[in-house]
């Protein structure tokens, strides 16, 4: 890498870091920015963020968890099990589809996995088999029993998802039998190779077009923008935009005041 290069990637790191871990910071500035009603742009998809001031411009994942919800009701999907670890990002995803569930009338079950499960492969296929009803004497029947549910959402992270998969498959809650539905993390490569997430259905913001800046970019830098550099740039030209409406009311006064 060029230094220039090694500088764009620290800076990215330096964006995760706030994007994911200031969000108590960040509502110390908003609360005193909406004070003195000074409009704020956010990289943050924190809905606790939110208010008239505050315009967020990160991906909303709730509302990602809404629409696959809506998606899986329409097909059928009627005995749920919404699977997650013990993370805030997790916990944020299952208290949203707990809402938006409540009162539709599908059975409903919410497991967590907690890290000392996670860690220790043994108990993390006795939670498994828990789970999927598994029993041994299944395996030599040419005929399996039906799924205990008829539709898994995913809430946790990649790794999580990456460690549970192949674990459902095996024990009789795979894809053909089973609903996968998540939100856009099934975007990435790792969950799209993984074969036992095969057929997994997911909801996603809608992208913009971002070929043009890719290959500007690329030519420019020599690598592929994050991200996080395509968000950079789109709040830059966000506060340009607002900043030349001000400078355009300003003057619009002041020929008024004439």
């Amino acid at each position: 890498y060029t230094l220039y290069q090694k500088y764009m990637i620290s800076c990215d790191e330096s964006f995760k870091t706030l994007f994911h871990k200031n969000s108590d910071k960040l509502k110390e500035i908003y609360n005193a920015v909406d004070n003195i009603k000074i409009p704020v742009l956010s990289f943050s998809n924190n809905r606790k963020l939110r208010n008239k001031n505050v315009w967020l411009l990160g991906k909303m994942q709730e509302d990602e968890i809404e629409h696959i919800i809506d998606f899986g009701v329409k097909t059928g999907i009627s005995n749920l099990a919404i699977i997650g670890e013990n993370t805030e990002y997790s916990r944020t995803l299952i208290f949203t589809a707990k809402n938006i569930l409540f009162n539709k009338g599908i059975g409903l079950d919410i497991i967590v996995f907690e890290d000392n499960i996670l860690n220790d492969r043994v108990k993390l296929r006795d939670k498994i088999k828990k789970l999927s009803g598994w029993k041994k004497e299944h395996k030599n029947k040419l005929t399996l029993p039906k799924p205990r549910y008829d539709g898994i959402l995913f809430t946790g992270s990649n790794e999580f998802i990456l460690k549970l998969a192949p674990l459902l498959s095996y024990y009789d809650l795979n894809s053909e039998r089973v609903t996968y539905i998540g939100n856009s993390k099934f975007k990435s490569s790792e969950l799209v190779n993984e074969l036992s997430l095969q057929g997994t259905f997911f909801s996603s913001s809608k992208e913009p077009k971002t070929d043009k800046f890719t290959n500007e970019w690329r030519e420019n830098w020599g690598l592929n923008p994050s991200y996080f550099s395509m968000l950079a740039y789109d709040l830059a030209l966000f506060a340009k935009k607002l900043s030349l409406e001000n400078q355009f009311k300003g003057i619009f006064r002041k020929l008024l005041k004439k």
